[in-house]
């Protein structure tokens, strides 16, 4: 064999090998109602549930809804870094079933939802963070978590130990139990969102295992039990909550609320709590609850609670 066709024969070789490794993993898989799980998920050849989509995308990749459906039949994991849209004008939802509607469990991941409808009947969790690097909710409906023990949670980040970085954004999270919890070792942040009618706390940074760190701005807690609260639990177990141009409306119980061991801290500014059963309540004397001074706190069944700290800025 001469040295041309040597070099021919192995660089056709390698296209081959290249090939065939590639083929079972793409960039963009595909969902419709037409499609089907034994599909290979490409836009002529959709699938047609989430987890055949996840098996078939590459880590780093996209995973497109292109009509309206529910896609998946029980809890989806994600396992690796990843984007989920539902294309605009169109409703990509899925279903928490009795259980979790979508699992993040993945060291260092990213993760991407958006222009989702994750909706409850009977589930637990709609989103729960496990363990990733971070994941985005952007532009989404989380609704309907109520749990069989009526603790259920729109979006629940609980990554203990790790440091995971939740950003949601221009999101709804309404009539759950819970609305959004951050704990752990958990960094939020939270802006252009509603979270409305949950039975219990609306927005929650609640660390038991870690420090949690929740920022949140314009946006809205409102028709709650609790609209924002930052909960200690005294030891090395730190929570802060950060929140402007905000507004808490209409929570049964507090709008703003510092809870718990000496380790609580909230910071809120130019921001709004009314028609509350309180506005701004530090419930505990060794607790932090600081105002920047230019927020409206009125028209509550009691408009302040406890001692609330001036913060001057900078």
């Amino acid at each position: 064999m001469t040295r041309f066709r040597q070099f021919l024969v192995a660089g056709l070789s390698s296209a081959i090998l290249m090939a065939s490794g590639s083929a079972h993993a793409i960039f963009r898989a595909y969902l419709s109602t037409s499609g089907s799980d034994a599909n290979p998920c490409t836009l002529p050849q959709p699938c047609r549930l989430l987890p055949a989509a996840l098996a078939a995308v590459d880590a780093g990749g996209e995973i497109w809804m292109l009509d309206s459906a529910n896609y998946n039949t029980t809890t989806v994991g994600i396992t690796k870094s990843v984007t989920i849209l539902a294309v605009p004008g169109v409703v990509g939802s899925v279903l928490g079933n009795g259980g979790t509607a979508l699992t993040i469990n993945g060291a260092g991941i990213e993760v991407s939802l958006q222009n989702l409808v994750i909706r409850g009947s009977n589930g637990d969790i709609g989103v729960l963070v496990a363990n990733a690097k971070s994941v985005n909710v952007i532009g989404s409906t989380v609704l309907g978590f109520y749990g069989f023990s009526n603790n259920g949670v729109g979006i629940w980040s609980n990554t203990g130990a790790t440091a995971t970085q939740l950003n949601i954004v221009g999101t709804t999270v309404r009539n759950n139990h819970h609305g959004i919890i951050v704990a752990g070792n958990g960094h939020a942040t939270i802006s252009k969102t509603h979270v409305l009618g949950n039975n219990g706390v609306g927005v929650w940074a609640n660390s038991g295992t870690g420090i949690s760190v929740v920022s949140v701005s314009d946006s809205v807690s409102s028709g709650n039990a609790h609209g924002f609260i930052a909960t200690g639990s005294g030891g090395a177990f730190n929570s802060y909550m950060f929140v402007t141009r905000s507004v808490a409306a209409k929570n049964a119980n507090a709008g703003f609320l510092t809870d718990g061991g000496i380790t609580a801290f909230m910071l809120v500014g130019e921001s709004m709590a009314s028609d509350n059963a309180s506005g701004f309540n530090n419930s505990g004397g060794d607790l932090t609850f600081q105002s920047r001074g230019n927020n409206t706190v009125s028209g509550n069944v009691v408009n302040l609670i406890g001692t609330i700290t001036p913060h001057g800025g900078v």
